[in-house]
């Protein structure tokens, strides 16, 4: 996939450090391929999980073996934006409340329970009643694995918001800086710009200036169909299990000049951790191996004959195989046929249209031939129009992601050509109308989160109902973890709890756990009614 040109250092100016590419990628790459080793250890028999640990640690090895050592040259202001950058994303990522220091999103009621499922007992985690974590819970392991080996070490993992907390913070924060990195590495440059945009544009203005069209929150049909465009912003405070690793592999596809079994790997990897995410990057993942001008037949053969591929395949086919094994109730259509009436059909594309005026106008103009930007416009139009989810589209929430970190990118590149030309009417008011938008994101991002910074009273700001575990007889919630259906292929995953510590894990042995038994009340009695799903208006 190609890259615009951009000014690299000025002559005359002083060079205080260099950031390798090739390191950066590595370690982005690496981080994507943690979470899949130890899904691998934790819920394959040993006869997959081994090779297929053998394959992904050879490709990192050949990446490493043959980086390209390419820099990008660092002065002292870029050195003091890289510092500011960090910083912006450590405090970005602490406002989700992961350590209870500020108020969580609501979808924490059943994360808290996964990642304590994760914690306090054995792999694969299987409930007393049967069921299994079917579930993209892989970016939850590393974490998970760390809470336990402190305690192992003798300490306290309990409340899930202390050390489990802490360590969950690491993990997510470390993503959202790889992933500002691989972009300085696409921009060749350091620019806070990139960072402004990828937490500034969200889903919010829409929502204010439309009104009616755009309910802010509604789950109930046919409003639910309405597209509602959530951005890094609002998703790395929520979707924690997802977000951080599908923007860091969205840019890693848009390096160039790799070969294409590169850009193959890193697809596979992020459809374990995030399969929905996988979907909305697989348009950006066609272009990134088949550039326009490359040979399509030729590039074929080449990737048929890179043994990384065929592991990617295995490690694929894998994926598949544990997905298929949840029973899914979700609901699927065209969201124009699922609307009641002509109107609400109508109201679906009016505010698609206008989303993509309101985002993409001003850099397409600037940008017409990066493929990319393009491509993340397609999805813009046509994601709205796919429905697949149950209280709201899941397939819109979760694909879209890979759209906006391109269209984070593409403003980067496309504000200071702003400066430098004159602009006509409609841009002045696009730029205006987004500006105030970003403003109002960022006061209500402020508004709503910081008045609930605490360091004593951390409980309170923890949305965690199941009390971390989610075996809760009677009331017990089967959104995400459904009664799981034998494998289509045998012998592939364990089929007993805890069974990995009799094999590749049996140097962690998980503490025993009593939370099934001590802990089996919800708490908050207004949880129940998310465990039931609500019946569509026919």
């Amino acid at each position: 996939m190609t890259t615009l040109p951009l000014p690299t250092t000025l002559p005359g100016r002083r060079i205080c450090g260099t950031i390798r590419k090739d390191i950066v990628i590595l370690l982005a790459l690496a981080y994507l391929s943690l979470p899949c080793i130890l899904f691998l250890a934790g819920w394959c028999q040993m006869w997959i999980s081994l090779p297929l640990t053998a394959g992904i640690a050879c490709i990192l090895t050949r990446l490493f073996n043959t980086r390209t050592k390419e820099t990008i040259l660092l002065t002292r202001s870029d050195c003091l934006k890289l510092a500011a950058a960090i910083l912006i994303a450590c405090a970005q990522q602490l406002l989700a409340g992961y350590m209870g220091h500020f108020m969580q999103h609501g979808d924490f009621w059943q994360r808290n329970a996964f990642y304590g499922n994760l914690v306090d007992y054995a792999w694969p985690v299987i409930l007393p009643d049967g069921r299994e974590l079917t579930y993209y819970m892989a970016s939850w392991l590393p974490p998970a694995l760390l809470s336990k080996i402190a305690s192992l070490c003798g300490y306290p993992t309990t409340p899930l918001h202390d050390l489990p907390g802490f360590f969950l913070y690491l993990w997510n924060t470390a993503g959202v800086i790889l992933t500002i990195l691989v972009a300085y590495c696409i921009l060749n440059r350091i620019s806070l710009l990139f960072v402004f945009f990828l937490f500034a544009l969200d889903s919010t203005f829409h929502n204010m200036l439309l009104g009616p069209l755009t309910p802010i929150v509604s789950y109930i049909y046919p409003t639910s169909l309405m597209p509602r465009f959530i951005g890094p912003a609002t998703q790395l405070l929520s979707t924690i299990n997802h977000a951080p690793a599908t923007l860091l592999a969205t840019a890693l596809i848009l390096i160039p000049r790799k070969a294409a079994w590169y850009y193959t790997f890193t697809g596979t990897l992020l459809a374990l951790i995030s399969p929905l995410g996988a979907i909305g990057l697989l348009p950006f993942l066609y272009y990134a191996l088949f550039p326009q001008g490359t040979a399509f037949k030729r590039q074929a053969s080449f990737l048929l004959r890179s043994w990384p591929f065929w592991t990617s395949c295995a490690l694929l086919f894998i994926t598949a195989l544990y997905y298929s094994r949840a029973e899914s109730s979700l609901d699927y259509g065209i969201t124009l046929f699922m609307a009641a009436s002509w109107i609400d059909a109508a109201q679906i594309l009016l505010l698609t249209a206008f989303v993509i005026i309101f985002l993409f106008y001003i850099p397409l103009r600037h940008l017409k031939f990066w493929a990319p930007l393009k491509t993340a416009l397609a999805v813009f139009a046509i994601l709205p129009l796919l429905y697949v989810g149950d209280i709201f589209n899941e397939l819109l929430f979760k694909a879209i992601l890979p759209a906006f970190l391109i269209l984070g990118i593409a403003w980067t590149r496309t504000l200071p050509k702003l400066r430098k030309k004159k602009r006509h009417l409609l841009e002045n008011l696009l730029l205006l109308a987004l500006f105030t938008k970003i403003a109002i994101s960022y006061g209500f991002t402020c508004l709503h989160h910081l008045p609930t910074f605490t360091c004593t009273g951390r409980q309170a700001n923890i949305k965690d109902p199941l009390q971390g575990h989610l075996h809760h007889p009677g009331t017990a919630i089967t959104q995400s973890i459904p009664p799981s259906i034998p494998s289509a292929v045998p012998h592939i995953f364990y089929t007993e709890a805890g069974q990995s510590e009799q094999e590749l894990l049996l140097w962690c042995p998980t503490r025993p756990c009593d939370k099934y038994e001590t802990k089996r009340e919800i708490l908050d009695a207004t949880y129940k009614a998310f465990y039931m799903k609500p019946r569509r208006n026919e």
